[in-house]
C-alpha cells in the first residue's frame, strides 16, 4: 500500500488540492492524517499507473473511431448531395416527358 501527501497527488494528476480535498470528503478518495499531515492512500501505485495507462488506450482507440465516424460523416454529406441532385434530375425528367406527352396529345 502506498502513500502521497494531497499536494503530491494533485500534482500527479494536475488538479488543484482543493479538488483532491472535495475527493476525500466525498469518499471517492481514501485518506488518512499521520502528524497532522494528510496522506492519499493508494492501493498499488503500479495498479494504478496500469489503470491510468488502459484508460489511456482506450481513449486513443475512441479518439479514432471518433475520426472515423466524421470522415463517414463527410461521405454521407456528399452522399446526400449527389442523391438531392438525382432527385432534381428526376422532376425535370418528369417535367420534360409530361410536357412532351401533352404536345402529343395536343397534335392529335
Amino acid at each position: 500500500m502506498s502513500r502521497l501527501t494531497v499536494k503530491e497527488y494533485a500534482t500527479i494528476h494536475k488538479t488543484s488540492v482543493q479538488n483532491v480535498y472535495k475527493h476525500i470528503k466525498s469518499g471517492s478518495l481514501e485518506a488518512h492524517t499521520i502528524d497532522n499531515v494528510k496522506y492519499i492512500i493508494i492501493d498499488d501505485l503500479i495498479d494504478y499507473e496500469k489503470k491510468f495507462n488502459d484508460l489511456q488506450q482506450k481513449y486513443e482507440v475512441l479518439k479514432k473511431e471518433n475520426e472515423a465516424q466524421k470522415e463517414l460523416i463527410e461521405v454521407l454529406k456528399e452522399d446526400r448531395k449527389l442523391f438531392q441532385n438525382l432527385i432534381e434530375y428526376k422532376k425535370k425528367v418528369e417535367q420534360v416527358t409530361t410536357e412532351k406527352r401533352k404536345k402529343k396529345k395536343h397534335k392529335k
